[in-house]
């Protein structure tokens, strides 16, 4: 009669012991995979950040010695911020929703300053252009950089 009762009391204890052993798993491997999205998508964003600066310091050291960018030059910087971008973009998928949501919205923004360069504008013009734009895009990628603890 003692077994029995101690196998009445034993058996829902040893269940309670091992589901909640299954839930502290379970979060710890959610908290690992949060991390391993938040490393990769912090990996690609670094490489992004690298372009833009080059760029932007590209841009600003033409400006200072008087050089001009040619509209090739600008193409192919976008093109390499673009490249860049989309590494971090298929990183993304790892991440919440509303950290997806500020990492699109701010390649939007990008994106668009850029096509509402105009055309007929001086390449110094649309060149100040290029670089407020690229700028704004740091600066929204340094906040996100810094929720993410990169």
């Amino acid at each position: 009669m003692i077994r029995t009762r101690f196998a009445l009391v034993a058996a829902p204890a040893l269940l309670a012991g091992i589901a909640l052993g299954g839930c502290s798993s379970s979060s710890e491997e959610a908290a690992d995979d949060t991390a391993n999205a938040n490393a990769a998508v912090c990996a690609s964003l670094t490489a992004l950040r690298g372009q833009i600066s080059e760029v932007t310091d590209s841009a600003a050291a033409a400006a200072d010695s008087g050089d001009s960018v040619t509209v090739g030059q600008a193409q192919t910087a976008v093109e390499a911020i673009q490249s860049a971008w989309a590494l971090v973009s298929e990183n993304l998928g790892q991440l919440s929703d509303a950290t997806k949501k500020q990492f699109e919205m701010a390649q939007e923004d990008y994106q668009t300053s850029l096509e509402n360069v105009n055309p007929d504008d001086s390449l110094a013009t649309a060149r100040d252009q290029v670089a407020g734009a690229q700028e704004e895009l740091r600066s929204s990628y340094d906040d996100i950089v810094s929720q993410l603890g990169c």
